[in-house]
């Protein structure tokens, strides 16, 4: 197992935590970590919405 990929188990993190580029970023990859699948399906629609709306 690779090093980052304990050190998240470790901390209960996604490895991708350690990968975000800046706090906003960490902040959701953390958020997203704690969510039950329906709740991660209704955040992915939500952003797609967001990212989409002009």
């Amino acid at each position: 197992m690779a090093f980052a990929q304990r050190l998240a188990l470790e901390l209960n993190v996604p490895v991708a935590y350690f990968y975000a580029l800046d706090d906003d970023l960490a902040r959701l990859i953390l958020w997203f970590g704690q969510l039950n699948p329906k709740q991660r399906k209704s955040l992915v629609e939500f952003a797609g919405e967001l990212a989409t709306a002009r």
